[in-house]
């Protein structure tokens, strides 16, 4: 009898865990309508998941804020690069560094992701293990 019960008790944490590859396919599929922390949500851990659903929005903000309102400084350093040595073919500058920008907020995601999957294993990349 006692047997049976230890092996009920060893059963609980495993039925309770998540699927990490489910958790972490959630969050990718999201990420394409734009909550890459979705998978939080799956796991339980709501407040982590405002948290970083925030967090995303914020740098993919800060990121289109720098490229539509900054981009006029961009092209002018593009300009002022043409005036001062013809020779540089700078017309490439402007939409290359607006791409480059576009890495943070993706390489941001793929980090959400992998802390999501990690969480479900129980181990957790970054901060906020709020429930």
């Amino acid at each position: 009898m006692a047997a049976k019960a230890a092996a009920v008790i060893e059963k609980a944490p495993a039925q309770a865990r998540k699927d990490p590859g489910i958790a972490a396919l959630i969050s990718l599929v999201c990420t394409i309508l734009g909550a890459p922390a979705a998978g939080y949500f799956y796991l339980g851990k709501v407040k982590k998941g405002i948290i970083y659903l925030i967090a995303a929005w914020i740098v993919l903000g800060i990121v289109i804020g720098i490229v539509v309102v900054g981009g006029g400084g961009i092209a002018m350093i593009s300009t002022v690069l043409a005036a001062v040595c013809p020779l540089l073919l700078v017309g490439w500058l402007a939409p290359v560094c607006g791409i480059v920008l576009f890495i943070f907020p993706l390489a941001f995601d793929l980090l959400i992701i992998y802390d999501v999957y990690l969480e479900a294993k129980g181990r957790s990349l970054l901060p906020f293990s709020g429930e």
